[in-house]
């Protein structure tokens, strides 16, 4: 659920995005501590695959966001193909900020919604299993 804050004052809110199947980063900003992986997940969002957290960055993940949404595996290959077929050539960590925003419509209210999407380092097997079989992902 969204902070009462996030829905009654008028600001920009800045939202992380991790892979369900490794959460890491989000468990370690709702601690405010550094929380270790469990080390059989993985996710096909490399980019989003942290096992250990930095206690730096968590310290300023406080500063830099807002909250964290997780994302299933299922809803990241879903937004990659949607990404790709939009012509947005993106690796499965860039199209998990896609996913969030396709699974949590309350985040756009009616304002702009701008989604930071970087890196282009995506298997192609991954994709061509995603655009053919969505459902071998975990939801």
């Amino acid at each position: 659920t969204l902070p009462e804050r996030w829905q009654s004052e008028p600001m920009v809110v800045r939202v992380g995005v991790v892979a369900l199947n490794l959460p890491v980063m989000a468990e370690s900003y709702e601690a405010g501590a550094p929380v270790d992986a469990e080390p059989e997940r993985t996710t096909i969002a490399d980019g989003l695959a942290i096992r250990v957290a930095i206690p730096l960055a968590v310290e300023r993940l406080h500063a830099a966001i807002d909250g964290i949404i997780r994302v299933s595996e299922r809803a990241i290959a879903e937004a990659l193909v949607a990404c790709h077929d939009a012509g947005v050539e993106v690796e499965p960590a860039a199209a998990a900020a896609v996913a969030a925003v396709r699974e949590r419509p309350d985040l756009t209210g009616d304002g702009v919604v701008v989604a930071m999407m970087t890196g282009r380092n995506f298997d192609p097997a991954v994709l061509e299993r995603a655009r053919r079989d969505p459902g071998s992902f975990a939801d």
